[in-house]
């Protein structure tokens, strides 16, 4: 009916309504799926049974990758897979050549300037609402980094460990803390088609630990006050 004339406002509304009850029933399904896949996984995970060897086995071969091909040629050989993946990304995230890219004069108006009370808001000691509004504004159910703790350790054992979170943003705000200890992390190549062989097939994703996303977390959210206006539009 949509298809030849606009529906009217009682068949929009219904519409509405079953795309709506739709999406929610989907995501009961996924839900549910989950949930059975996690029980599955406490009740028979752990055992010496066919279904652990042959989840252990599946995430395996699912995570090698087993041959590239560059030029034609196919490379098997560990070592040299892994080289071509590094020399590949260096060359593709690697440093750029010098911009000449200036800000003209009166880029920003009076009014898209931040005033001295934003200014020291921005530039304020981090406190610990803030700091708990990021912890636990992070989504869960993600992959943690080579630290192997995901967010939920830390916003479950909040009340013990809040303090020593609170200190590490002392040392940031001080500029005494050695972030090169937590800003690294794990990259994944995920495969963008079936049966990837070649590294442009690959997706990479950098699991980084989540303490260091805690402060650029907690960054971003100073900045999104002011965030309209320091962005220029044109």
């Amino acid at each position: 009916m949509e298809e030849d004339n606009p529906l009217p406002a009682h068949l929009l509304e219904k519409k509405t309504f079953i795309l709506s009850e739709t999406n929610r029933l989907l995501e009961e399904e996924e839900l549910y799926w989950h949930k059975r896949s996690n029980n599955r996984w406490l009740l028979e995970g752990e055992l010496n049974t066919e279904f652990f060897h042959r989840m252990a086995n599946g995430k395996k071969r699912k995570n090698t990758i087993f041959s590239i091909q560059k030029d034609g040629v196919e490379i098997e050989d560990l070592d040299m897979i892994l080289d071509l993946a590094i020399n590949y990304y260096k060359d593709l995230f690697g440093h750029s050549g010098r911009s000449d890219i200036k800000l003209r004069q009166g880029c920003w108006t009076d009014e898209e300037k931040i005033s001295q009370t934003e200014s020291e808001n921005l530039y304020k000691h981090f406190d610990m609402e803030e700091v708990k509004q990021a912890v636990f504004g992070m989504e869960k159910n993600t992959a943690p980094g080579p630290d192997h703790l995901p967010v939920e350790f830390f916003q479950i054992c909040w009340d013990v460990i809040k303090q020593d979170l609170m200190d590490m943003f002392e040392e940031f705000y001080e500029s005494k803390l050695d972030l090169s200890r937590l800003n690294y992390g794990t990259i994944t190549l995920i495969p963008k088609i079936k049966e990837a062989n070649q590294i442009q097939q690959y997706r990479p994703i950098c699991l980084l630990n989540v303490v260091f996303k805690f402060f650029s977390k907690t960054l971003m959210l100073r900045l999104e006050s002011v965030m309209e206006r320091i962005i220029n539009k044109g």
